[in-house]
C-alpha cells in the first residue's frame, strides 16, 4: 500500500481512501472517517499500518462484517486544535456516510473533535489521544478510547523517581490542560515523599512566555511533560548550559516514538542546535513507559494474531512509506485493536438488526425506509443505531495485541 502525502495547503480534505473502493469485489462499502496527524507537535501517523493490519483481517474474515467491506477515508490535522475541526467537517461533509470517526491523532486534536462529533450521532475513537479531560461524558458524549489516561503519567514518574531515591526535580510542562493535570499529580506525590519540585511552564504558541530559562544550578533531574517537538528547543538550551550525563538527566515519556530528539522529515522547526549535539544531551535519559504490550509468540489476540506476527505485518505496510508516515510508534497496536473493536460492535449491531425485528422496524421508521434496514442505511439522522454501536463499542470485552 502506498500512502500518499497529505495536502500541504493545511485544508484537512480527505487525501486517501483504502481499500480502494473499485476493487472491493460485491460486498457493501461501510466508511469511517480516519483523522491523524502528520505534523506538528504529536505525530500520530506513525501508527497508520496498524489500521491497515487491522482492515485487511476484518475484510478477508467471512464472519466479521459478511456481506460488508470497512474502509477509511484519511485526513490530516497536523496536531492543531484549529484545523481539527475543519477536518472533521471535511469528513462529514464527504458524499460517502461515515459510521464512525476514528482519531484524531494527538490530544490537543482530538478534544475539539470530540467535542462536536456526537452532534452527527456518531462515536469517535481514539487509539493516541488520552486526556483525563476526555472522560467528561458531558462534552464528549460519543467519545471511546482504547488507551490509558495520560494522568497515569505521573504515576509511572514519580515510580521511576521514588526508584531512584531522587530528592529534587524540576517539571518542564507546556501548558495545555492534559499535561498540567499530570504535573498536578505528579507534583503531589513528589512532595507528599518529601521530594523538592519546581515547575516551568510555557505557551504553546508563545514558547518563552513565563520562562527566563527553564534550567538552573541546583537541579540535575528535569521531567518532560510536553511534546516532544518542544522538548528538541530545550535540548539546545541544556546542549549550551552543558547538562548532560552524569551532570544530568531527564525523564520523558516514552510515547515520544523512535529517535525523538532528531528533525523529523519536512521539518520547519528553526533549532539553534544539531542532532547531534540534541543526542549528547539525551544521552542516558530516562523513557517512562506506561505499560506493555504482547510481544510473546504465547500471548494471542482474539483475532488470533500475536506480537511477532502483528510486527511483521506492521513492518510490511511501513516499510516504503515512511517519509509519509514518520517515525513508527508502538500506538500503532492501540489502533489495531481500535479498529477491530469497532468491526465487533458493528457486527453486533448488524445482528440486533437480524434478529430483532422490533429494533430493525425502529430503525427502519427513522430512516422512513419501507424495508429491513441494513448498516448501509446508516445516516446521521439515525440515532437509533448508531447509539446502539456506540453502546456496543463500550461493552466490548476484547483481548488485543494491547491485552484486555
Amino acid at each position: 500500500v502506498s500512502i500518499p502525502q497529505p495536502p500541504s495547503d493545511g485544508s484537512g480534505e480527505i487525501f486517501h481512501v483504502y481499500p480502494d473502493p473499485a476493487v472491493s469485489n460485491e460486498s457493501i462499502p461501510l466508511y469511517f472517517a480516519l483523522m491523524q496527524s502528520f505534523s506538528g507537535g504529536y505525530v500520530s501517523a506513525g501508527g497508520l499500518p496498524g489500521i491497515l493490519v487491522a482492515l485487511d483481517e476484518i475484510n478477508s474474515n467471512p464472519y466479521a462484517l459478511p456481506g460488508y467491506t470497512l474502509h477509511y477515508t484519511l485526513s490530516d490535522n497536523e496536531c492543531t486544535r484549529y484545523r481539527s475541526q475543519r477536518t472533521l467537517f471535511n469528513q462529514l461533509r464527504d458524499d460517502r456516510t461515515k459510521i464512525a470517526a476514528v482519531g484524531s491523532g494527538c490530544t490537543l486534536a482530538t478534544e475539539p473533535a470530540a467535542e462536536i462529533s456526537h452532534f452527527w450521532n456518531i462515536p469517535q475513537i481514539s487509539c493516541h489521544a488520552s486526556s483525563p479531560t476526555l472522560r467528561n461524558r458531558e462534552r464528549f458524549r460519543r467519545y471511546f478510547q482504547t488507551i490509558g489516561s495520560e494522568e497515569n503519567q505521573g504515576y509511572a514518574d514519580f515510580g521511576v523517581i521514588k526508584f531512584y531515591g531522587w530528592k529534587k526535580i524540576t517539571i518542564l510542562q507546556l501548558d495545555i490542560d492534559s499535561f498540567e493535570i499530570v504535573t498536578n499529580e505528579l507534583s503531589r506525590l513528589l512532595r507528599k515523599q518529601g521530594v523538592h519540585v519546581s515547575i516551568k511552564t510555557f505557551e504553546q504558541e508563545d514558547r518563552s512566555a513565563g520562562l527566563d530559562s527553564p534550567f538552573d544550578n541546583d537541579t540535575r533531574i528535569y521531567a518532560f511533560i510536553m511534546y516532544s517537538e518542544f522538548a528538541r528547543e530545550l535540548l539546545c538550551e541544556a546542549y549550551e548550559k552543558n547538562l548532560m550525563y552524569p551532570r544530568s538527566t531527564f525523564l520523558h515519556p516514552a510515547w515520544w516514538v523512535g529517535e525523538w530528539w532528531k528533525d523529523p522529515p519536512n521539518s520547519t522547526e528553526n533549532l539553534t542546535c544539531s542532532e547531534e549535539q540534541r543526542a549528547q544531551v539525551v544521552d542516558r535519559s530516562i523513557g517512562v513507559l506506561l505499560f506493555e504490550y504482547i510481544e510473546d509468540d504465547a500471548d494471542v489476540a482474539e483475532t488470533g494474531i500475536n506480537g511477532t506476527t502483528y510486527r511483521m505485518k506492521f513492518n510490511e505496510y511501513y516499510m516504503g512509506n515512511e517519509e509519509t508516515l514518520g517515525t513508527e510508534n508502538d500506538f500503532g497496536q492501540d489502533c489495531y485493536d481500535a479498529i477491530w473493536i469497532l468491526a465487533l460492535a458493528l457486527n453486533k449491531t448488524m445482528n440486533d438488526l437480524i434478529d430483532n425485528p422490533e429494533f430493525n422496524a425502529n430503525a427502519s421508521a427513522e430512516a422512513s425506509i419501507n424495508r429491513t434496514f441494513g448498516l448501509e442505511d446508516i445516516t446521521y439522522k439515525t440515532e437509533f443505531v448508531l447509539e446502539r454501536i456506540f453502546d456496543h463499542l463500550t461493552e466490548t470485552n476484547f483481548l488485543g495485541i494491547t491485552g484486555n
